[in-house]
């Protein structure tokens, strides 16, 4: 037999914890929006940065090809442009950007699915402990999301 005062206590914690833990998931969502438009450049940086690779790797070969030739003009125009395109690839990192924004995009979807799992663990958790690990588990995986998030790229 428990005491009134008891059960007006723990409900109160309990709707306390419901109540952070809706905080909690409305965090993440927001999170998860903004990290979405992010992990979505992935694919422009790896794109140019396998362009501009590819025109460095080419004009260079050209140059290397007209250096046997007269046309010095030729070999200007292309050691020109392989030096521009490999200075673009040192000073923009594009491959090491897609790789963060990749990694970033795999921490949401894992975070996300993982919050899921917590979503129906939570919802049919009537223990008050169970509940306050659960939000700690929680809060730990959007503490991982953020400092994904504020990774510079």
């Amino acid at each position: 037999m428990s005491l009134p005062f008891f059960d007006k206590n723990r409900e109160q914690i309990n709707n306390n914890l419901e109540q952070q833990y809706q905080n909690y998931k409305d965090t993440f969502n927001r999170i998860f929006e903004e990290a979405r438009p992010r992990y979505k450049m992935a694919n422009f940086w790896s794109q140019l940065h396998l362009f501009f690779g590819f025109l460095a790797s080419i004009t260079s070969l050209m140059s290397l090809i007209l250096t046997l030739s007269n046309n010095t003009h030729l070999i200007i125009i292309t050691s020109s442009i392989s030096a521009i395109s490999a200075s673009i690839l040192t000073v923009f990192n594009p491959s090491m950007r897609a790789a963060k924004l990749l990694a970033l995009k795999e921490v949401s979807q894992i975070t996300n699915i993982e919050i899921i799992s917590l979503d129906a663990k939570f919802k049919n958790s009537t223990q008050i402990e169970e509940k306050i690990i659960l939000l700690e588990t929680f809060n730990e995986r959007l503490q991982q999301i953020i400092k994904k998030l504020n990774e510079p790229y």
